[in-house]
């Protein structure tokens, strides 16, 4: 965005909530994450799934707004807020986008799940866990479980907003997403629901 390489922008004059209209001008791929929160036009949103945008190309990708009240014109377009949602919220909404693809085969979240604060750092929600400190045999079993449970998901994949393919899995406490290009992993996150 502060290369001019990407534009984003309400879908027309009027907007729609959960939706934006992005316009690459980069000559090679751009990866937007989700969790990114941009600003400006008439109200902020989050990206609501990860999106691989084709160079020179357009495309609507899926937001939820962020603020309360405003429905104007602040900018012409929007610009990266510098905020990402933190965990809690990523999975809300993680949970929920997978929950809408396999329901109605849409890249949807629901709105209600993004009035949570969203940090300033990535890593906050990193540093601050729920559990009590484990010893690290504790916690090298904790991760080894955890993967053996993650390989018996059963992948779903789903066409992606842009390139690529949106690969969800979804099982008991356990939830995940992977966008797939050209047989790579590009993006994933595994975690407990």
């Amino acid at each position: 965005m502060q290369a001019d390489l990407i534009t984003m922008t309400e879908v027309d004059q009027g907007g729609s909530v959960p939706e934006l209209k992005l316009i690459s001008k980069s000559g090679t791929p751009v990866l937007i994450l989700e969790g990114e929160e941009v600003m400006g036009a008439k109200q902020n949103r989050i990206i609501v799934t990860t999106i691989l945008v084709a160079e020179k190309g357009e495309v609507i990708i899926p937001v939820n707004c962020t603020e309360r009240g405003r429905w104007s014109y602040n900018s012409p377009k929007f610009r990266d807020s510098g905020n990402i949602s933190s965990f809690h919220l990523k999975r809300e909404m993680k949970e929920s986008v997978t929950d809408s693809l396999f329901i109605r085969k849409v890249h949807r979240a629901d709105q209600i799940k993004t009035r949570e604060k969203i940090c300033k750092s990535y890593f906050i929600g990193g540093f601050i866990s729920d559990r009590p400190a484990l010893p690290a045999s504790a916690l090298k079993k904790f991760c080894e479980d955890f993967i053996k449970n993650a390989l018996r998901l059963e992948a779903h994949e789903f066409k992606s907003v842009g390139l690529g393919t949106d690969v969800r899995m979804k099982g008991l406490n356990m939830l995940g997403s992977g966008l797939v290009y050209n047989d790579e992993l590009i993006h994933g996150a595994l975690m407990e629901s």
